[in-house]
């Protein structure tokens, strides 16, 4: 991957291994060997009843939207799918498994390590968003988190309905927002108790600005 950051004028350019970080250690030929599912079929290749339904992505992205019946690993950052999959690979073997995430990214890579350990597993080629795109989404449960000022989309591709905390930076859902912890531009259940009044200061000073500047 080619990242090209802009700093004072002068263009950078990094050279970056992975577009999702992870310690899969798998090869070319191990991501060449992936199984997908176009998202024509999807619904009824997870219809089947010895399939099993397997989110990859983020629990704060499960919590936000998924489909229906997936299993969410719980985990804070994809690193943590390997481990999880260590944990339960004696249980998935001798099942189907569909996995999903947002655009396919994530999994190319659980995909090829998951059949590496013996579990035959079939993706959702492109991802969530392109089932939204290519189908009516009858499975799908809420909205989906998106990596950009719309925080969301619903299954139509329009923004949706979820804010951001700009305390943590983490997506809020709708019963989130209406938490008495939840304060626009400053807090939210998750981190209330955390936020110092070095943080409270600098928010504060940051929507000023804003308000001055809009």
């Amino acid at each position: 991957m080619i990242a090209i950051v802009f700093f004072k004028k002068k263009l950078k350019v990094k050279i970056k291994k992975e577009i999702v970080t992870s310690n899969f250690n798998l090869s070319v030929e191990d991501i060449k060997k992936g199984q997908f599912i176009d998202p024509k079929n999807w619904e009824n290749f997870i219809s089947q009843e010895d399939v099993t339904i397997i989110d990859t992505r983020n629990e704060y992205e499960f919590k936000m939207g998924h489909f229906k019946n997936a299993i969410n690993p719980k985990i804070e950052s994809f690193r943590e799918f390997k481990n999880y999959i260590d944990a339960n690979k004696d249980k998935l073997k001798n099942k189907k498994v569909a996995i999903y995430c947002t655009g396919g990214i994530r999994c190319e890579k659980a995909g090829p390590l998951m059949q590496k350990l013996g579990i035959d597993t079939f993706q959702l080629k492109g991802g969530i968003l392109k089932y939204f795109e290519e189908t009516s989404a009858p499975s799908w449960d809420g909205e989906c988190f998106v990596f950009d000022y719309r925080v969301s989309v619903d299954k139509n591709l329009k923004p949706g309905n979820n804010k951001l905390c700009y305390g943590c930076n983490m997506p809020l859902t709708k019963e989130e927002v209406l938490s008495p912890h939840y304060k626009e531009g400053f807090t939210c259940p998750n981190c209330y108790e955390q936020l110092t009044d070095k943080k409270k200061r600098s928010l504060t000073d940051k929507r000023e600005h804003w308000k001055r500047i809009s």
